[in-house]
């Protein structure tokens, strides 16, 4: 499983993307009112119906993002991948407050 400080590390971890999914989820309104796509059926069928669900996927959101660093530090320079996230950050977080319509 891994050593001691690495399983406090990961807890550490899941449990401050589950502070954040908590927090800081935000449903935009047309995500709310637009039923041509799936991420509205899967909003209000499943993350906005069901409390703590948001929550209690911190643990994949967590290994997607391990899985994702792992390959591309191996495949990419550090120049590229802080490129890459700073690109992710630049997208994602301001993404309520922009409407591209």
């Amino acid at each position: 499983l891994g050593s001691p400080k690495a399983v406090v590390v990961t807890l550490a971890a899941t449990a401050a993307v589950a502070y954040l999914l908590h927090r800081f989820s935000l449903a935009h309104p047309f995500l709310l009112a637009d039923n041509r796509h799936y991420t509205f059926y899967i909003w209000n069928r499943f993350l906005g119906r069901i409390p703590g669900l948001k929550e209690a996927l911190a643990p994949v959101y967590l290994y997607c993002a391990w899985l994702l660093y792992d390959r591309l530090a191996t495949a990419q320079s550090p120049l590229w991948c802080l490129i890459f996230l700073v690109a992710i950050a630049l997208t994602l977080v301001p993404a309520h407050l922009l409407e591209p319509r």
